[in-house]
């Protein structure tokens, strides 16, 4: 009689002394629970309780949420990240080449205009000051070469900038050897000429080159992946995780009896980092609106301004200087003197900063990789929170 017992209960029908029991506690029921027996023909200890379908529930609701958070998270962060490193890594440093490619230039042609004005050429040809500009703009040309993200139209312009610059060298090399031929007039001619073709011709295209740049990097700084609007993308669903999480954990503690889940404490400790984590895509976002603030600091203290020497402060050459001079005045071109916005100094100093506060907004922490990985370890804290409690209740009325 008790091995049929035991099979009987295995089965789920209850043997003859649990159905008297099951009847005298039914005769002492309340009433409304006589009644759903009568409705429903069905014993109390045979009806399927709500627990088993709820917890089916939760696991569906957080696994599905898990998920979510996780393709939020890592696709905003991975924006983010792409974002500030073509920023940081070449539009800045695009930027502040060009920049400094226009001011060695700038410099070059001086350096040539003075030593032609002053009659040093025919002797030494162009002054060290003028070589050691040239070859400073050549290696910052090539660095923006390597850098630009301009595209077709923008490697036309350095192609275009690389061949006046030839042709500019040409036509001081050319005058060199007529000045020292005895041609004055004619050398005269070539540096003007020289002077006239970088001015027009290589520092205008450089500028537009720089502005490109600078709007390149405007667009970056002002990203929609940047800004708040992209904040609720991944906000919202790490909110809803936390608040589901929340809610598991009570439930649980009010159903089992128990008041702490380690799973799901643990997954929502993970949740938090997680968002933190991707909440650095604003620290980013701040520190590259610096990065650029810094930037044009810099542009605008290599602003050159051109101007002529005073005849009477080279005597020996004062007809070829008064000729340099009256051309610098009419069109900005044989200029003999250069002068940018900040000394020297202040410049090293802006192009540190901007190169500083480039790399603090470009430093990830590894986040990139950590946050997929949270978003896993959240999931399987998740189902091993849950499946326990599962199992435990489908054992006990099983």
């Amino acid at each position: 009689m008790t091995a049929r017992l035991l099979v009987r209960e295995k089965r789920g029908a209850p043997g003859p002394m649990l159905r008297k029991a099951g009847l005298v506690l039914l005769s002492l029921s309340p009433s409304w629970l006589r009644d759903r027996r009568e409705e429903t023909g069905t014993p109390p200890w045979r009806r399927k309780s709500r627990t088993a379908w709820t917890l089916r529930r939760l696991r569906l609701a957080l696994v599905t949420l898990t998920l979510l958070v996780l393709a939020t998270s890592s696709v905003v962060f991975d924006l983010v990240h792409q974002t500030v490193d073509s920023a940081t890594q070449r539009t800045m440093p695009s930027i502040m080449a060009v920049s400094a490619a226009s001011q060695a230039l700038a410099e070059a042609d001086s350096a040539a205009v003075r030593s032609f004005g002053t009659g040093v050429a025919p002797v030494i040809g162009p002054s060290s000051d003028y070589q050691t500009q040239m070859s400073l703009a050549g290696q910052n040309l090539e660095q923006l070469a390597e850098l630009s993200e301009a595209g077709p139209r923008g490697s036309a312009r350095l192609q275009l900038i690389d061949s006046r610059l030839t042709e500019y060298r040409q036509l001081v090399e050319q005058a060199h050897a007529d000045y020292a031929a005895g041609s004055a007039a004619l050398g005269q001619v070539e540096v003007i000429y020289a002077s006239r073709l970088l001015h027009d011709t290589v520092l205008t295209e450089l500028d537009s080159v720089r502005d490109a740049e600078r709007q390149r990097l405007a667009g970056q700084s002002s990203s929609f992946w940047l800004s708040g609007w992209a904040v609720p993308i991944w906000a919202l669903p790490v909110l809803a995780l936390l608040g589901v999480l929340l809610s598991a954990q009570r439930y649980l503690s009010r159903r089992f009896r128990r008041t702490f889940n380690r799973g799901l404490a643990t997954a929502t400790l993970l949740l938090l980092a997680l968002g933190a984590g991707t909440a650095f895509s604003l620290v980013a976002e701040h520190r590259l609106r610096d990065a650029r603030s810094n930037v044009e600091q810099l542009v605008q203290a290599r602003t050159a301004t051109f101007g002529p020497i005073p005849a009477e402060d080279v005597p020996g050459a004062a007809g070829t200087m008064t000729r340099l001079n009256q051309q610098c005045v009419r069109d900005g071109t044989a200029c003999a003197t250069v002068t940018m916005a900040q000394p020297y100094r202040r410049q090293v100093e802006l192009a540190g900063n901007a190169t500083e506060s480039g790399a603090a907004a470009d430093t990830g922490y590894g986040l990139d990789y950590i946050l997929p990985a949270l978003g896993l370890l959240i999931g399987v804290l998740v189902l091993g929170g849950l499946q326990p409690r599962i199992k435990e209740y489908r054992n006990r009325w099983t």
